[in-house]
């Protein structure tokens, strides 16, 4: 299905295990593109640890300009991990999550595919850091709490580059509502 107002939290929550295999073949399929992003989504809102390698290998797959559909399927599946993190409390989503908050760790090494937005792999970078740190507020996790208090302890020193102070202010936003979402947990937090 396609919802245009974003993926319901409680019903993609229901689906359970069981629906995991269609959709990573949903992912798996370039016929499917234009539900590969709620395909995502509802994998890491399903919650169990045994989507966080599909969703993984989803986002590192693909070399080249993508098209508008599979890059917003491919930042969704960034943000599921957070989602992923949230329900399963999945060490490893967390991980995935707090250290690619960092535009660095996006290097060609680990993603060759370019944004249909932008011309260079830096504003990429900083873009995907940015999903990243959105992911970490939506695990409710205590990690990602510190995660969030370092990006944004570091944007707030003298030195700091533009970019730091940037990520430092989205992390602060993202850490107000990890606070709501770690008091009431994701599927309160939606209604």
């Amino acid at each position: 299905m396609v919802f245009f107002h974003g993926v319901p939290y409680d019903g993609a929550h229901r689906l359970g295990p069981a629906a995991i295999p269609v959709l990573v073949e949903i992912l798996a399929d370039p016929r499917a593109e234009a539900l590969w992003a709620n395909a995502a989504t509802t994998l890491g809102m399903i919650g169990d640890p045994q989507a966080r390698e599909p969703l993984t290998r989803f986002i590192q797959n693909g070399d080249g300009r993508l098209s508008v559909g599979s890059y917003r399927a491919k930042t969704s599946a960034i943000m599921a991990l957070g989602y992923l993190a949230n329900a399963s409390q999945d060490a490893e989503a967390l991980d995935y999550l707090r250290a690619r908050a960092e535009p660095a760790a996006w290097s060609k090494q680990e993603v060759a595919w370019r944004s249909p937005f932008e011309p260079s792999g830096g504003t990429r970078d900083e873009a995907l850091a940015e999903i990243a740190i959105l992911g970490l507020a939506l695990s409710g996790q205590a990690a990602a709490a510190t995660a969030l208090r370092n990006l944004d302890a570091r944007a707030s020193k003298t030195e700091a580059t533009r970019e730091q102070r940037r990520l430092g202010a989205l992390a602060r936003v993202a850490l107000a509502e990890h606070a709501k979402i770690a008091k009431v947990g994701l599927a309160e937090y939606y209604r």
